[in-house]
C-alpha cells in the first residue's frame, strides 16, 4: 500500500521501500517535516510501478524483503528511472541472513547503481543527512 505525504518547501520526491511499517513510518515523518515528497510501500513491484508512473530524486531501499528483494528492486529501479539516487537499508542481521551474505546483495546492489547504504537502526539525522545529499 502507498502513501504519499507532501509538506511545504523542498519540492524533492522521495520513495522509501521496506517491509516494515515502523521503519516506513520513521522515513516518512522525518523527511515530510523538512517538506520533502514521500510515497512509501513494503512491497517492491508497487514501488517499481510507482517509479514508471512519476520521478523520484531518491529511493531508499530495504535489501530483505519478502517477494521481490531489494537488489532486484534496484535493479528494476535503474531501469525505469535510471537518474534516481538509490540507497540500500540493511539490518546487522536481516531475516536471517548472515554478514556476508547481506554484504554480497550490498555489493551487487552497489553493481546495479544504488550510491550507498544505511544499516540499521539509524537515526532521523541520518536520514534526514543522507536526502540533502542526495535527493533533488
Amino acid at each position: 500500500m502507498q502513501t504519499c505525504d507532501r509538506h511545504d518547501a523542498t519540492g524533492a520526491k522521495i520513495l522509501v521501500v521496506d517491509d516494515e511499517e515502523d521503519v516506513r513510518e520513521i522515513f516518512r515523518l522525518a523527511l515530510t517535516r523538512k517538506g520533502y515528497e514521500v510515497a512509501h510501500f513494503g512491497d517492491g513491484a508497487e514501488a517499481v510501478k510507482a517509479a514508471t508512473e512519476q520521478q523520484f530524486g531518491l529511493a531508499f531501499v530495504d535489501i530483505a524483503m519478502p517477494g521481490m528483494d531489494g537488489v532486484t528492486v534496484v535493479e528494476n529501479l535503474r531501469r525505469v528511472s535510471p537518474t534516481t539516487n538509490i540507497v540500500m537499508i540493511t539490518a546487522f542481521l536481516d531475516g536471517g541472513m548472515g554478514p556476508e551474505e547481506r554484504q554480497d546483495r550490498v555489493q551487487k546492489a552497489l553493481s546495479f547503481g544504488a550510491r550507498g547504504c544505511l544499516r540499521k537502526p539509524f537515526g532521523t539525522e541520518t536520514i534526514l543527512k543522507t536526502a540533502e545529499y542526495f535527493a533533488r
